[in-house]
């Protein structure tokens, strides 16, 4: 489902409801590229720019400093894998914080 959007009128609770929408559909992280097509903006780095923003405020998890293909997840995101019950995603998830 694509959003049809003016970057003018483009806010940051738009882009956070996109990439909530890809989570709750796919269970994976959507990529700048998926971002960009569903927001219909013409480059990758708008939507960088959003997800930094998102980042900044707390809505989105940091990235790791050595990893130059941050993953897009929201915090509802990994607050809900830190109740899963195996130790694998539990590790998984205390070692990004």
């Amino acid at each position: 489902m694509s959003t049809k959007l003016k970057n003018e009128y483009l806010t940051a609770s738009t882009v956070l409801d996109a990439i909530d929408r890809h989570w709750t559909t796919y269970s994976t992280p959507p990529t700048l590229e998926w971002l960009r097509r569903d927001l219909n903006l013409q480059s990758t780095s708008n939507v960088s720019y959003w997800i930094e923003k998102l980042r900044d405020s707390g809505l989105l998890l940091d990235k790791a400093e050595n990893d130059s293909r941050a993953k897009i997840v929201p915090v509802w995101v990994h607050e809900a894998l830190r109740q899963f019950p195996t130790e694998k995603v539990r590790t998984k998830c205390e070692s990004q914080q």
